[in-house]
């Protein structure tokens, strides 16, 4: 098969100058060296790259693939004058220094600021079977997702990553999705791509609204946990009339309403203050005021674990993972 022509041959290689990585890459003891199409050059020690790879096969193929791109030429290019295998990777400096920080050094690391790089980093985590490191990269991407989500789904779409592109779309639940594609990471989103977020999103405000707007579910938990809330048992008339529900406690539950609106995620309820307008009214009750604030605690923890049984674990189904650079937002 002929060589892709947007690598970099091997041969190129030979002719530069290579500049030495940063400590500890750089050590003398090192009995493998690794260089880059940027021309940096990392000594590493052969035995810690094996212990760290679930793939140590990749690991001995390093020097022999470099040694057979050199068969051809007339000295020995698979060694440097120390006799040290030389293997020449695709990854580039700041790629490889990274993912050879995460062998070496694990839990020291501090994240690429760019996400994309971080995507990179698992990929060679990954071809190299650098598990802890891949492991590593993938929690780059979740914190990164929560702040970033847009910028993140889009590149795991690039990456064909299913798996982040999920994580991305949960964490964009508590965005404003066209607010959030207006800005540049929206770029390497195609129109299918984005109009799967919004439906997503659209579809678990309106299962979160479902479960806030018909409380019947609450009458069987109620009994079960042998649970009578003030707002529903309340013999004040001036409270309840004309509902079955304490008026103060509609009020909360239209606080409640706006609030998954924003975000649909079992974590609004586990932020929701308690102590607020509504409990300012409850506080007129007599028969409330002393309960109210422990029986909507105990409400918002319920509902809570209803949110993550219908909302958090709703899956996402993208309609296309697509590499196209056409049709974008």
């Amino acid at each position: 098969m002929p060589r892709n022509p947007t690598q970099p041959s091997f041969r190129t290689y030979v002719s530069r100058q290579y500049t030495p990585a940063a400590p500890p890459f750089r050590s003398e003891n090192a009995d493998l060296i690794l260089r880059t199409p940027d021309s940096s050059e990392f000594c590493v020690h052969k035995d810690t790259l094996l212990y760290a790879s679930s793939l140590p096969e990749k690991i001995h193929q390093l020097a022999e693939v470099a040694t057979r791109e050199f068969a051809t030429t007339s000295y020995e290019p698979g060694l440097d004058w120390r006799k040290r295998p030389i293997a020449y990777v695709r990854e580039d400096k700041e790629t490889l220094d990274l993912l050879l920080r995460l062998v070496y050094q694990p839990g020291t690391v501090a994240p690429p600021q760019d996400v994309k790089r971080a995507f990179i980093v698992f990929k060679a985590a990954c071809k190299y079977g650098f598990d802890e490191a891949r492991r590593a990269a993938k929690r780059w991407i979740a914190r990164s997702a929560e702040t970033d989500p847009i910028h993140v789904y889009a590149t795991a779409n690039k990456h064909q990553m299913p798996e982040e592109a999920e994580l991305a779309a949960r964490a964009s639940l508590g965005h404003d999705i066209e607010q959030l594609c207006s800005d540049r990471s929206a770029g390497d989103l195609s129109f299918s791509a984005f109009n799967s977020l919004r439906a997503y999103k659209a579809s678990c405000v309106n299962d979160a609204l479902t479960l806030v707007k018909d409380l019947t579910w609450m009458g069987e938990v109620a009994r079960l946990q042998n649970w009578k809330p003030c707002f529903l048992t309340c013999s004040d008339i001036a409270c309840r009339e004309p509902s079955r529900w304490s008026r103060w406690f509609l009020e909360y539950l239209s606080i409640i309403k706006n609030a998954l609106r924003e975000d649909p995620r079992a974590r609004t309820m586990d932020h929701m203050d308690v102590t607020g307008k509504a409990f300012a009214q409850a506080r007129g009750c007599y028969n409330c005021r002393l309960h109210a604030a422990n029986d909507l605690r105990k409400f918002n923890n319920i509902l809570s674990r209803k949110l993550r049984e219908i909302v958090d674990q709703r899956p996402f189904e993208a309609n296309e993972f697509s590499h196209a650079q056409h049709n974008h937002y």
